[in-house]
């Protein structure tokens, strides 16, 4: 294992030969390399500088999807994230109507500053959003969802296709049931807790309830 910075060799494509680039330069004593071939330091910079620019070329990719009944503050969540992503150099893409465009070909859109301008007081997401299709949801209390296997499989190659690195379900417990299977499956999933009636745990408090009470009580 390499770890780059705290970043692990294979999360990352291409950074071995961005490490053995600097590692040819490192070696290199006075004005020779190790393997005898001499160079100037003007060489040893540019080797330096384009293992570097490499790197920053590297971006990692998230994505987000937002699913089950619309609530307050879905917007604002996706807006969060498009900015907290931003100063890590991370792209974001949005899957549409909920788990659904995770199916081929994928129903994305990429989500950067000029997609969130002005979303905060729009009502719904941006994104879509829906409860029904082919990702069947639990049917009771203490019930896993079930999702076919073929769902899973090819919602893993369109993710695999846009080498994206993890997704954010912004949801509440159907959803969270929905991401369960994934993540066993081996799709990195983070749970986003969106309900407006306060059913899930272990988050006492989530944006949805709290939005829907301050607007009864006001």
């Amino acid at each position: 294992r390499v770890v780059l910075r705290g970043v692990s060799a294979w999360a990352w494509p291409g950074v071995r030969t961005v490490l053995a680039r600097a590692s040819n330069v490192s070696r290199a004593v006075g004005c020779s390399t190790i393997s005898g071939r001499r160079v100037d330091a003007g060489s040893i910079r540019r080797r330096f500088f384009d293992a570097g620019a490499t790197l920053r070329e590297m971006k990692r990719r998230i994505s987000i999807l937002t699913s089950g009944g619309d609530c307050p503050g879905l917007n604002a969540v996706l807006r969060g994230v498009v900015l907290s992503a931003e100063k890590l150099g991370w792209e974001v893409i949005g899957f549409k109507d909920g788990f659904e465009g995770l199916l081929p070909p994928g129903d994305f859109t990429i989500l950067d500053r000029a997609r969130i301008a002005g979303i905060m007081p729009r009502g719904g997401t941006i994104l879509g959003t829906t409860n029904r299709g082919h990702f069947v949801a639990k049917v009771g209390a203490s019930e896993n969802a079930i999702v076919p296997s073929d769902v899973i499989q090819r919602s893993r190659e369109v993710l695999a296709q846009l080498a994206v690195h993890g997704l954010l379900v912004v949801g509440g417990d159907v959803s969270m049931a929905t991401a369960l299977p994934l993540q066993q499956a081996g799709i990195d999933c983070i749970g986003v807790p969106k309900t407006i009636d306060n059913d899930l745990e272990p988050p006492r408090w989530a944006f949805g309830c709290d939005s829907a009470v301050v607007e009864v009580l006001a």
